[in-house]
This record gives C-alpha cells, sequence and structure tokens, in this order.
C-alpha cells in the first residue's frame, strides 16, 4: 500500500521542520514494534536541527529503516538512530547490530523488489520495496541515501538531506 501511495508521498510540500522532533517522534511510534522484536532503540540526536523535509515522506523512510533493522537484526540487538548537520545537510543513520549487508549487494538492495543475495534476506520476510521507498524519498528531497558497514559489524543505513540549518530558538523546559 506505501509503494502504491508513494506518487502522494512525491508530491508533499517540504516544511522546515525541526529534525529531532521527527526522528522522536517516528521512533517513539515505532517503540512496540521494536520491543515486539526484542529490540532497544538509542538515539543519539543533534538538537535545533531543521531542514525542509515532506513530513509524511521522511517518517515513511525512517519507519522502513527501522522495520528493516528490527528484522535483519537480532533479538536483544540495540538499533542505534544518530542525526548531525554536516555542512549544508543533515545526516541521519540507523545503525544495527545483525550481519549487515555484503558489499555485493549495497547498491542492488535499493531496486524494487531487490532483497540481497545472503540467507537472511531470503529468510525474512518481506515484498523488498522498502528501501526503494526510502531511497526515492531521500532523492526527492534532492538528497542521497547509502549503506555501509556498522563499527558493530551490522549495517548503517545513511541518509542526508541537503538545507539543514541550526535553529537560534530555544526550545522551553517543561
Amino acid at each position: 500500500l506505501r509503494f502504491a501511495s508513494i506518487g502522494q508521498t512525491r508530491a508533499a510540500r517540504p516544511d522546515v521542520c525541526d529534525v529531532e522532533a521527527e526522528i522522536r517522534g517516528t521512533t517513539s511510534a515505532f517503540e512496540p514494534l521494536a520491543r515486539s522484536g526484542r529490540a532497544t532503540l538509542r538515539l543519539d540526536l543533534q538538537t535545533g536541527v531543521t531542514a525542509p523535509l515532506s513530513r509524511d515522506a521522511f517518517r515513511v523512510a525512517l519507519h522502513n529503516l527501522l522495520d528493516n533493522a528490527v528484522k535483519y537484526g537480532p533479538a536483544g540487538q540495540t538499533v542505534t538512530v544518530r542525526m548531525r548537520r554536516a555542512g549544508e545537510n543533515v545526516r541521519i543513520e540507523v545503525e544495527d547490530e545483525g550481519r549487515g549487508v555484503p558489499e555485493s549487494d549495497r547498491e542492488s538492495i535499493w531496486a524494487p523488489f531487490e532483497r540481497g543475495s545472503d540467507d537472511a534476506a531470503r529468510t525474512v520476510g518481506g515484498s523488498g520495496i522498502g528501501l526503494s521507498i526510502v531511497r526515492d524519498v531521500v532523492e526527492r528531497h534532492g538528497g542521497r541515501a547509502h549503506v555501509d558497514a556498522a563499527d558493530s559489524g551490522g549495517a548503517r543505513f545513511v541518509l542526508e538531506f541537503p538545507g539543514a540549518a541550526v535553529s537560534t530558538k530555544r526550545k522551553a523546559l517543561v
């Protein structure tokens, strides 16, 4: 259904968003799924970073990465979400403690219905469209998405969106 509705996502206009708030909202909504997969979410987020994002599209992309991290990683793992401003971009990383993505598959997994060549990719449920949606969302924002090896040996999915700034507004303490 998400793949079929990607046209609606493409048409969404970006708003200047508090990236930390968007990530916190998405991970909070995903928390029950993480718990059911016996995973813990860890956030390492720079505060005050804004970027022009289509909120719904961004949430779909981040949700897909979190879902993959839980599905492909071991029970009991920690999935880490990092966000930092990197020059004119905001860089978001989702890192798991699974087997990682073989170097030979790191480009092909972004194609629709492609699920990778290792045993884990063939045995885990899914249609193989999530990462194509992620890359489409990022590219429609003028950014780029890639995967590399995490220090833990797992996968580190990296999303870079242009137009990052640091907000000068201070959040009220509650």
